[in-house]
């Protein structure tokens, strides 16, 4: 029979779960309902760690070098923290998004078994694709073009989530051990939301996942299947039928034309970042000082838009107010995200690590064009999304890998 402490401490569990659940399920809906049980997550997992020490420490352990990496990243940012002299606002933009963002991602590192990741994973996908269908009963709004834009009415907050979700979406048609009605039903899945992306119109979004599936592909070159098949047909036929959309048609003739308003804005952004970078080259210009900085003294003469808060990526934002201290930070920090995934793929062959390499990959990707870490609900679906896949290797072992030899039998 079970001890009291022993069912006290499944209730436990069982109530972080729940609420890790239906913080994931409403990440990509409702930001006042998703933060809500965000705080009973939180609150659990206090009591979870005072009533099983022992596992979260062998946790500990056992990511201690991601954990030393994001203590890197902390640091990193806080020399900016003190250049701006408003500590107060300073201070909180630090915590907001270094600290309790990725928040989310630690309890699940910490604290989620094995076999309950696929619930979280699921209910990250599952927000995903009602977002999805929002944005064409929604159909866009006026400031945007009509650009699809999900709940939240911005079609960069959409675009994020869908770099971090597509991949693993296209994924699940190149993993062979999945029966034929889940493919089909990922297939049906993945091109009605790659519809969605096209007439979301996010550029940065479009190349950031055409390099993802085209790596999806060269790794799982053997894997090209009926489903897959069907897949790049139905994307190219997308792709053509909306090529004479107004909206499309433009956003695809503006990718590499600097004259184009949105391009030549980003640019002068950009320079404008690096100026504040040459001025402040170790600290920035402090974290949080850009939206008063850059109309100020820093806004480009030619600039049509001195409004504007954000340097529309993340590599130009953070050399601009954190300097070379915090783009350290970033690119040590993200980058051995990256590494770690590819390497922990290519050792155990796992596709889930795969699957998190490559979320990671999009949202950097997207990253350069547009500042993404600042959208509080995208990265913490990044990092709720993340951490479960972390955690998920053994239980997820599926899949053929082509072009890496001594592939491990699935069990």
């Amino acid at each position: 029979m079970q001890s009291i402490f022993e069912k006290k401490t499944q209730l436990i569990y069982l109530s972080l779960l729940v609420s890790l659940s239906l913080c994931a399920f409403f990440q990509c809906i409702a930001v006042a309902i998703s933060n809500l049980f965000q705080v009973l997550s939180s609150v659990f997992f206090l009591l979870y760690v005072l009533a099983q020490p022992r596992k979260v420490l062998e946790r500990i352990k056992k990511f201690k070098i991601f954990f030393y990496a994001y203590l890197l990243f902390i640091l990193s940012f806080l020399p900016s923290v003190f250049v701006n002299p408003n500590l107060k606002e300073s201070f909180g933009i630090w915590f907001s998004l270094i600290v309790l963002r990725p928040f989310l991602g630690f309890i699940v590192l910490l604290s989620v078994e094995k076999k309950d990741t696929y619930i979280l994973i699921g209910s990250l996908l599952l927000s995903f694709l009602i977002d999805s269908v929002y944005a064409i009963i929604d159909g866009g709004r006026a400031n945007y073009g009509y650009r699809l834009n999900g709940f939240y009415g911005h079609p960069m907050i959409y675009a994020g989530f869908a770099c971090v979700s597509m991949p693993i979406f296209f994924l699940g048609l190149l993993l062979s051990s999945f029966s034929k009605l889940f493919k089909f039903s990922v297939l049906l899945i993945f091109l009605f939301c790659g519809y969605v992306v096209l007439l979301n119109g996010t550029r940065g979004a479009w190349l950031a996942l055409l390099i993802c599936f085209s790596l999806a592909l060269l790794v799982y070159i053997r894997n090209i299947s009926i489903p897959v098949l069907l897949a790049i047909l139905g994307s190219l036929l997308l792709v053509f039928s909306l090529s004479t959309h107004n909206t499309i048609s433009s956003r695809v003739s503006s990718l590499t034309d600097a004259g184009i308003s949105t391009n030549s804005e980003r640019i002068r952004l950009w320079k404008s970042s690096f100026a504040m970078f040459k001025d402040h080259p170790v600290t920035g210009v402090g974290m949080g000082v850009f939206k008063d900085a850059y109309p100020k003294k820093y806004i480009h003469k030619d600039s049509k838009e001195p409004n504007l808060t954000r340097a529309h990526s993340n590599f130009f934002q953070i050399l601009g107010e954190n300097g070379s201290t915090g783009l350290t930070g970033f690119f040590l920090f993200f980058g051995y995200l990256l590494v770690w995934s590819l390497i922990k793929f290519i050792k155990t062959r796992e596709d889930t690590y795969f699957m998190a390499f490559l979320s990671t990959l999009g949202l950097m990707l997207q990253g350069l064009t547009e500042f993404n870490l600042a959208h509080s609900n995208v990265m913490k679906y990044f990092w709720l999304m993340f951490g479960s896949l972390m955690v998920s290797e053994p239980f997820w072992r599926i899949g053929n890998l082509s072009i890496l030899s001594n592939r491990k039998s699935a069990p």
